[in-house]
């Protein structure tokens, strides 16, 4: 059988699923995940009560009013041929008692589904805010964010120019890739090696093979030019070292500017 959907609106209509998996019965997706099962046991109990309500009423309608006149009681305003059942003025209770209560709980139902939404928009819209500082997201899963070492080492340079205002602190920062430290450290962490300096960068480079160096160079990448324009705000150095593609490149690049 044809999949047959009826349009659902967001504060959560009831979404209608018939299939030939189902065999006809009735699914409530999208209602079920909002709805405790204390209030699902009430709205089937609600359902029941009218449903059984409908069959008094077409059972006695069948059979018509009853003739027994004990039974027939006059209308206040009326005249003596206008006469009612007792019996159906009683079902005529319990069917306007059971449509307010519906229609009331009804109602608590829109407001409480629209207060869940609205917190899930929330807590979706605080996911997507960027990270505090010493925290970075996973590439894969941007949902967890990924602890990263703050812990501040020795070699650290602490000099009075690498001790930036926060508002004035590089993109670099805000953003960190997998292979540069903490804000706090500046430093470079190179297989294992720790570079603070551009000199030791210069001595790196020296001893480095080319597939070592593509691992940082390669294409529009080159980790190289951003901890050197985000660390120690040399832009033109940096635009130098991004420009060069090779290792014997970067490292005359190094010594004309006379940073090594």
């Amino acid at each position: 059988m044809e999949k047959f959907r009826r349009g659902y609106s967001r504060t959560g209509a009831i979404a209608w699923s018939i299939s030939s998996k189902t065999r006809g019965k009735m699914k409530f997706p999208r209602i079920k995940k909002h709805l405790t099962k204390f209030e699902r046991t009430i709205y089937s109990v609600i359902i029941f009560i009218i449903l059984v309500a409908i069959l008094i009423f077409s059972i006695y309608a069948s059979r018509g009013q009853p003739s027994q006149k004990n039974e027939i009681t006059k209308i206040q305003g009326y005249n003596e041929k206008h006469t009612v059942s007792p019996t159906y003025s009683l079902f005529w209770q319990i069917m306007i008692s059971a449509v307010i209560s519906s229609i009331v709980l009804t109602g608590l139902f829109y407001h409480r589904l629209r207060l869940k939404l609205k917190n899930k928009r929330q807590e979706y819209s605080n996911n997507l805010q960027p990270p505090p500082d010493g925290t970075a997201k996973n590439e894969n899963n941007h949902a967890e964010p990924v602890k990263v070492s703050t812990v501040t080492m020795e070699q650290v340079i602490k000099s009075e120019t690498d001790k930036a205002p926060p508002h004035k602190l590089p993109r670099l920062w805000r953003k960190p890739l997998a292979s540069y430290a903490a804000p706090g450290e500046k430093a470079f962490r190179l297989d294992g090696k720790i570079l603070v300096s551009l000199k030791d960068l210069d001595e790196e480079l020296q001893n480095m093979n080319d597939d070592v160096f593509r691992k940082f160079v390669n294409g529009q990448k080159n980790d190289f030019a951003n901890w050197i324009e985000g660390v120690f705000l040399e832009h033109d150095l940096g635009l130098e070292i991004r420009a060069s593609k090779t290792r014997e490149e970067t490292r005359r690049t190094l010594e004309a500017f006379g940073a090594a």
